[in-house]
């Protein structure tokens, strides 16, 4: 008998299917808005291959981390927390396993405007404040800039956006009341003795409120 196959002979091919769809692990993570007003709501919404769990810290009165994969919650928060969604079933070697984002509930605070100076010594400057629609700037004080490690006192202008710009002296301070969401552009015009050293930061001190 040949060893060769006859033309008859049924050829079998044993196929393997593979497993292999995309590995456990965070697709998507997002906390929004990341500055409130104290107990105002935030939306989470999270996208993860595999099972689960939603973690706060500090976790409000309630909290409950047993999520599906992919879902939205809303939740009012109190007091500056992080949210952490995990992947359970994820290798954490591989660096999916967790996504992180921290919500601030706004105090009075330094804002920082990063400096550009043109030939006139005019300074510019801008801060975006991504906030929920309720936050607001009541006041605005203590103009200064920043030189190297040296903060100093410094008359300052500031427009709110969508706002009227308002100047204010050294150690000055100037009401608002105005939404804090948005781009805000601070100004000033240094002296001549002022030019050797120009600054990196303009600074204002914003009262938030609601």
């Amino acid at each position: 008998m040949s060893g060769k196959c006859s033309a008859g002979a049924a050829l079998v091919i044993s196929l393997v299917t593979c497993g292999c769809g995309p590995s456990p692990g965070v697709v998507a993570f997002n906390v929004s808005p990341p500055l409130i007003c104290n107990a105002a709501p935030v939306t989470i919404s999270w996208e993860v291959r595999g099972n689960a769990a939603l973690q706060a810290d500090p976790a409000p009165s309630g909290w409950n981390a047993q999520v599906a994969s992919k879902d939205q919650r809303q939740v009012n928060v109190l007091n500056d927390t992080t949210f952490m969604i995990v992947a359970l079933d994820a290798n954490p070697a591989k660096g999916n396993s967790h996504a992180s984002q921290s919500v601030r509930v706004a105090p009075t605070q330094n804002q920082a405007a990063q400096a550009t100076c043109d030939a006139s010594l005019k300074c510019t400057g801008s801060l975006q404040i991504s906030a929920g629609s309720a936050l607001r700037v009541k006041s605005v004080a203590q103009p200064s800039v920043k030189s190297g490690l040296q903060v100093q006192d410094h008359a300052l202008c500031v427009t709110p956006p969508n706002g009227t710009r308002v100047c204010l002296n050294p150690k000055g301070s100037a009401l608002l009341d105005a939404p804090a969401n948005g781009t805000w552009a601070f100004d000033t015009t240094l002296s001549a003795d002022e030019s050797a050293t120009l600054p990196s930061q303009l600074r204002l001190v914003f009262d938030f409120g609601c």
